[in-house]
């Protein structure tokens, strides 16, 4: 449950940077190039040129690199796994570095950008960019609405499984050194914690919104402040670029 607390899950750090400055929607455009490219890839040469573009994403964003770290190290067992697996069972050495390296990379940026880009603006985002879907009566608002409060419940969601695991370390409960079986049937008691602090959750925001008469389908008043600008174009460009780099390695 420490890999959960540690990953900073809809997590955003106020911020002057360049990254920070970027239009969402650019932002959004190059991470999903970013993390198709880095998911298709198998070589080691794209891999560490891809790997170079995450530190610079960083280093432009200002962000702590031991804050970032404090984020993914918790995942280094399961990296450790996926390495000896390839290499043992699989006899596939690149494939044994390949596959850590990706899940790595893919963490790395999404935490980049979850860190550089508030929940209201990534909204705004994709609300800006769903909204052609209006006039084909595709429920649009209902669906920014969902993923906002997905957004912004993840780390309370987080937090209560962390409560929840820690009071059953209070009651005696011991996770470690125990079999699969033994480990799933300690998780049950977890996971209905969860499960009822989630609809607790979910009661009281339906009371709330109701109580306002809240309608999903109104715009939110972010929208309109989206503009975009040179850096932006730069942005898209670099996406290309990205695809121009897998495109000449791999034909």
């Amino acid at each position: 449950m420490n890999v959960l607390h540690a990953l900073p899950l809809g997590v955003y750090l106020p911020g002057d940077s360049l990254i920070h400055r970027l239009d969402p929607r650019s932002k959004l455009a190059f991470v999903s190039v970013y993390l198709v490219l880095v998911a298709v890839i198998d070589s080691l040469l794209l891999m560490s040129i891809y790997g170079s573009v995450a530190l610079i994403v960083i280093l432009l964003a200002r962000l702590s690199f031991a804050y970032v770290w404090r984020g993914i190290k918790g995942l280094l067992p399961i990296l450790l796994l996926l390495f000896l697996y390839h290499l043992v069972l699989n006899d596939q050495g690149i494939q044994a570095l390949l596959i850590p390296s990706k899940l790595f990379l893919l963490l790395v940026m999404i935490t980049s950008f979850s860190l550089t880009t508030s929940p209201h603006m990534l909204i705004s985002a994709v609300a800006r960019l769903l909204s052609p879907l209006r006039r084909l009566r595709v429920p649009v608002g209902d669906m920014l609405f969902v993923l906002e409060v997905a957004l912004l419940y993840l780390p309370l969601l987080v937090e209560d499984a962390s409560n929840v695991f820690r009071a059953l370390q209070a009651r005696g409960a011991d996770f470690s050194g125990l079999g699969i079986l033994r480990h799933i049937k300690l998780l049950a008691p977890l996971l209905a914690g969860v499960f009822v602090a989630a609809l607790r959750r979910a009661e009281s925001l339906a009371a709330s919104v109701e109580s306002r008469c809240f309608h999903p389908d109104v715009s939110h008043s972010g929208h309109d402040s989206l503009k975009q600008g040179w850096r932006d174009g730069v942005v898209y460009g670099c996406a290309l670029f990205l695809v121009i780099i897998y495109g000449g390695a791999t034909y």
